[in-house]
């Protein structure tokens, strides 16, 4: 700047060396970053984020997410948590927004995990945690939707039937939850994820067939489960923890833009 203070404050014959940008000078290009994965996310956050925003992530990899049930987990462990943490896991590329849902109504499910990035914070977490928090949001969440609050019992019997839960598409999402902490679970959780996947894989089938979902006594029901029930592969693999591993881990990459998730707070960093 001072070159160009000295331009207009002083011209001279000899005139100054400085830079300027040139009106119509085609701009150089640049490549799209490509999107990145789930370990590069998770990892990113991990190095960048604060330990007990990392805490609280791994703690919210066990709801169904909108901005009431977050700010309710960070109150189960961290009363006096700052509300930093959960601004640094809104800002922190882990979260994409759900295109038609309100992040603010507490009845529905405002913001999802990237792709494969809830999988590794549960396995991240403490098992019994997990579990905890699952029952505690579905507990609270159920006594306005009556749905959640069978999906609560379930939590007490793994291997309990399913036969009784309603097939609605409103219901599906939580069923997967369900399903995806079950899996990090393991243990005698394993067949009750293994029923959870059969109602997402029959409820699949049915909306490529354009079917209505059958009546849950049915015998169509039973046959369309069963079906799913033997497509599926064997998901009792025990599951090691891959934010330990040191072999063949993928380098860390530089902090990106954060994701859209972060539209939701105000200036000072809390959620509006």
């Amino acid at each position: 700047m001072a070159n160009w203070a000295r331009l207009v404050a002083r011209p001279s014959a000899r005139g100054e060396d400085t830079m300027a940008v040139l009106p119509g000078a085609p701009a150089e290009r640049w490549d799209p970053e490509p999107e990145p994965s789930a370990w590069d996310r998770v990892f990113r956050f991990r190095a960048t984020a604060s330990p007990s925003a990392f805490r609280l992530a791994s703690r919210l990899a066990a709801a169904p997410l909108n901005i009431p049930v977050m700010e309710f987990v960070q109150g189960i462990h961290q009363p006096e948590g700052s509300p930093g943490d959960l601004a640094e896991v809104l800002l922190g590329g882990l979260l994409r927004k759900v295109a038609t849902a309100d992040p603010l109504d507490e009845t529905g499910i405002g913001y999802e995990f990237h792709d494969g990035v809830r999988e590794l914070l549960l396995s991240a977490g403490m098992r019994d945690e997990s579990l905890y928090i699952l029952g505690s949001v579905l507990d609270r969440l159920g006594r306005r939707w009556k749905p959640l609050l069978m999906l609560r019992d379930l939590l007490n019997h793994p291997s309990g039937s399913v036969g009784d839960l309603p097939r609605t598409e409103r219901l599906l999402p939580y069923i997967r939850l369900q399903e995806q902490v079950y899996q990090a679970l393991s243990g005698p959780y394993l067949e009750g994820a293994r029923s959870f996947r059969a109602l997402v894989l029959a409820h699949q089938a049915l909306a490529r067939s354009g079917e209505s979902p059958p009546d849950p006594a049915s015998h169509r029901r039973k046959h369309v489960v069963s079906e799913a029930v033997a497509a599926m592969t064997d998901s009792t693999t025990p599951r090691t923890d891959p934010l330990t591993q040191t072999d063949d881990s993928p380098p860390l990459p530089a902090h990106g833009t954060p994701g859209a998730a972060g539209e939701h707070l105000t200036a000072g960093g809390q959620p509006r």
